[in-house]
């Protein structure tokens, strides 16, 4: 499926890195999973109990099935993504991940930041 895309530039090393604009209800199932999959929930005398199993690695795993859906190149390689987003320097890598994280929450990231909670705030 073809679908609309947007291009960032990381701000240190000046990698071009191409981003699926939106995802789908099934890609936000399948980012999510990890997390259902490391709850156990059990009902004992009609109390619920959640019991939660190696989180850590849930949201690690939860993280990089972001980067590997919504990044779709890193300067023009289609290849190990996942290796060319970790091996960034940090600084490119949290910028990535935070545009990664605006299009899986549904934040338009090409609004400055304060506009954005400025429109929540004002209940937009």
């Amino acid at each position: 499926m073809d679908r609309e895309t947007k291009t960032i530039i990381t701000p240190v090393d000046k990698h071009k890195v191409v981003l699926r604009a939106w995802i789908t209800g099934r890609e936000q199932e399948d980012i999510q999973r990890p997390l259902m999959e490391c709850m156990k929930m059990s009902v004992k005398a009609e109390t619920p109990e959640i019991e939660a199993r190696d989180a850590v690695s849930a949201l690690e795993e939860v993280k990089h099935k972001k980067i590997e859906t919504i990044v779709v190149s890193v300067n023009g390689s289609e290849e190990k993504i996942l290796d060319l987003v970790l091996d960034m320097r940090s600084i490119d890598f949290n910028f990535v991940i935070a545009k990664v994280e605006a299009i899986a929450e549904e934040k338009d990231f090409t609004k400055p930041e304060l506009e954005q909670e400025k429109d929540t705030d004002s209940g937009n």
